[in-house]
């Protein structure tokens, strides 16, 4: 009886980053502001970078009081992310776009 071997395809992971990142530079109290972000993948075979679509990604918010929130949305077919969010304090806030990864996709995260 012969030994047989199964061999399964080796998983792919590929590199991601955020681009795009843009939150507005100033605002008033009780303004609504957009966040957005555009979560992409390096192909190497394509050398280029891609949008990754349909994948779940937070956003950290600190607000001038140093009080943590996170808001969640999914990207769309070009890897876009939008989030909104009221700023209901003076002072300076910080905002970090975070991708966990997945099977497919190593995680990545940017502020500003």
């Amino acid at each position: 009886m012969p030994i047989t071997t199964t061999v399964a395809a080796a998983k792919v992971r590929y590199s991601t980053r955020f681009t795009g990142f843009t939150a507005p530079a100033t605002a008033t109290r009780g303004d609504g502001v957009v966040i957005s972000a555009r979560l992409e993948y390096y192909d190497t075979i394509g050398q280029r970078w891609y949008g990754v679509a349909l994948r779940r990604v937070s956003l950290q918010v600190i607000a001038p009081d140093g009080t943590q929130s996170f808001l969640e949305a999914t990207t769309d077919t070009d890897g876009w992310a939008s989030f909104a969010k009221t700023v209901d304090q003076t002072g300076t806030y910080s905002w970090t776009v975070i991708f966990a990864g997945d099977d497919t996709f190593d995680s990545t995260l940017a502020g500003c």
